[in-house]
């Protein structure tokens, strides 16, 4: 049996050759009239074994892996075969036997090949049907594996998607930290500038603070002088209030001297006229 690959058509397997085939038939030294039917027993089962050792054992799957169609023999082509290489076995090498052994020999070589084409049908049939759940189990790998890989296809795509965003993120996010970082950089030299005039502020405090430090001792001394000066003052206005009050009483009693002298001028003027 030969085999064809995917895609191309690969020849029958050679037959063997006329004297290949003879060649597969155990030859002794004793003469063929001594013993025709016991060689011819052993020429049928070294027929079986050639056919089995001519053919090679592959295994199902590898067989629906690989290849697509395969050749076998005809089965009428391999009886004729046999049956061609029988004569001439029997007619080279067994001249002396009678034509009804030639013709039993013949029919039981051509009965174990009827056995042996059975045999080969059903290792065919189940071969067959081998190969047919194989491809069936096949189909079925091929479609969960389509299947799986959509799948992975899929999640592929999606992880694709995640990391895009991801990156989208981490893109947003780094200049983000870089705006925050001009930001934070601002603020550092805001603080720094706040702490110089801070500095300043409080050099400036401090030196208003003596000021007026130096200002409140003035002010306590002026104040003791201005208290000095209110007692004073106070003293000389109770002085001239009392001044004041002397005075309106002599003013008082001017003025009742004044009404008095007035009054004895008019009783003199009375007296004067009568």
């Amino acid at each position: 049996m030969s085999e064809a690959r995917d895609g191309e058509e690969e020849p029958m397997e050679a037959l063997p050759a006329d004297d290949e085939v003879l060649d597969a038939i155990p030859v002794g030294e004793e003469a063929v009239e001594e013993a025709p039917v016991a060689r011819a027993t052993e020429h049928m089962l070294d027929l079986g074994a050639a056919l089995r050792q001519g053919a090679s054992a592959v295994p199902v799957e590898e067989l629906s892996r690989k290849y697509r169609r395969v050749h076998v023999l005809d089965e009428a082509r391999l009886r004729l075969l046999v049956s061609e290489a029988v004569d001439r076995a029997l007619a080279g090498r067994a001249e002396g036997i009678r034509e009804e052994e030639r013709a039993r020999l013949t029919e039981a070589s051509r009965g174990e090949l009827k056995t042996l084409i059975a045999r080969h049908r059903e290792e065919m049939g189940q071969t067959q049907e081998s190969a047919r759940l194989a491809r069936e189990e096949a189909e079925k790998t091929r479609k969960s594996t389509v299947h799986e890989v959509k799948s992975l296809q899929q999640r592929y795509e999606e992880a694709k998607r995640e990391a895009q965003e991801a990156a989208e993120k981490l893109s947003a996010t780094q200049a983000a930290a870089e705006t925050l970082q001009g930001e934070v950089q601002k603020l550092r030299e805001s603080m720094k500038a706040a702490g110089e005039e801070a500095k300043r502020v409080a050099a400036e405090s401090a030196a208003r603070l003596a000021e007026a430090r130096a200002a409140g001792e003035t002010l306590r001394v002026g104040e003791g002088k201005a208290r000095e000066a209110l007692r004073a003052a106070e003293a000389e206005r109770s002085r001239l209030r009392e001044a004041l009050d002397t005075g309106r009483s002599s003013i008082e009693s001017l003025a009742s001297e004044l009404a008095s002298a007035r009054r004895g001028r008019d009783d003199t003027q009375v007296l004067a006229s009568s």
